[in-house]
């Protein structure tokens, strides 16, 4: 039997999506509703201008109205720019960026993809 077309059977993942494009103040990035329910969520976060302070969650949902925090991103314990936070084991069917602390720097912006995996 072969794997259906529509569904990569190797990664059993959706291409990362941009949740933050280059966000200059705090506030929710886009969201995404995935073809399938994810269990294992990414999020890679990366800044420009030097900010002294960066805090971005990743939050989640499984009702499409209540959001909650799945992972957090945050210079303040060692993040640094591209790194990546992940939550495994809660299923959600959306996922958004939000960036909730931005200080300091000259001309700061924040990008943050996403990417969602149904695990195996």
């Amino acid at each position: 039997m072969s794997p259906s077309p529509a569904r990569n059977m190797i990664s059993l993942r959706d291409k990362a999506f941009l949740s933050l494009n280059a966000a200059t103040a705090t506030g929710n990035g886009d969201y995404k509703e995935f073809p399938a329910t994810a269990n294992v969520v990414s999020c890679q976060v990366s800044f420009t201008g030097g900010p002294s302070a960066v805090k971005v969650l990743l939050v989640g949902t499984i009702d499409g109205v209540n959001w909650f925090l799945l992972a957090t991103f945050d210079t303040g314990a060692s993040g640094k720019s591209g790194d990546i936070i992940s939550s495994t084991g809660i299923a959600v069917i959306a996922a958004m960026a939000v960036l909730d602390t931005l200080t300091n720097g000259t001309n700061p912006t924040v990008t943050a993809y996403i990417l969602a995996n149904r695990g195996g």
